[in-house]
């Protein structure tokens, strides 16, 4: 199944800070475990990122 999304959508998900916002995202949520500074993780979590559960 194909689902088209509205140009509306598209033009948001090319947006620079969209793709910028995403990419930290991933990074953060995959590398949690490995940011050892506990004043990095704080700031992250300050700006509402949290891990999942368990991590």
């Amino acid at each position: 199944m194909v689902s088209i999304l509205p140009l509306q959508v598209k033009l948001m998900l090319a947006l620079r800070e969209h793709i910028m916002h995403h990419l930290i995202w991933h990074s953060v949520r995959d590398n949690w475990e490995r940011i050892d500074d506990e004043s990095l993780r704080d700031g992250i979590r300050a700006m509402g990122w949290k891990p999942r559960q368990g991590e």
